[in-house]
């Protein structure tokens, strides 16, 4: 039988899997793996940032792999879903840093889209120059193509 409800079936297995997050962190303790994995089930923006921090302080120094993946999504959290460039650029250094100590390709071509996404979004003016810059060229290419045209829709204005 299919559940005619399908976004109740998943809040279900997300309140089953919080609940088993729950019960491993009282049987292991703070563990860095729990914390992100909490992180990724809870919908509030604040309570996700309170875990992913609370699991890049509680990763091991040589659980590198762990390191790149927390930094990678309080890296995400900071430019993409709650913007804000100076946590979005500290946490893309911090990044970088545990990159040299742990490469990894994936998670090296993360980096380089989430910096462009913060370099978009920090120069808005570049953005608009270039559309100008299009709107400007369709002109000139009009006036010359069919000043007919041009001129007849300036003498109805």
């Amino acid at each position: 039988m299919v559940n005619p409800n399908p976004s109740s079936a998943s809040a279900a297995v997300k309140r089953n899997i919080l609940r088993l997050l729950k019960r491993l962190s009282k049987k292991y303790g703070p563990k860095a793996s729990l914390y992100a994995t909490k992180a990724d089930y809870i919908g509030r923006p604040r309570l996700r940032e309170k875990y992913l921090l609370k699991a890049y302080a509680t990763t091991r120094p040589d659980d590198l792999q762990n390191k790149n993946l927390i930094a990678e999504s309080l890296a995400t959290f900071y430019i993409e879903e709650q913007p804000n460039s100076a946590l979005g650029r500290h946490w893309l250094t911090q990044l970088k840093v545990d990159l040299a100590n742990y490469p990894d390709d994936d998670a090296q071509e993360e980096m380089q889209q989430l910096e462009q996404t913060l370099i978009r979004a920090h120069h808005p003016i570049k953005k608009a120059a270039s559309s100008d810059t299009a709107f400007a060229f369709f002109i000139a290419v009009t006036l010359i193509l069919e000043p007919y045209k041009v001129i007849t829709a300036l003498t109805h204005l």
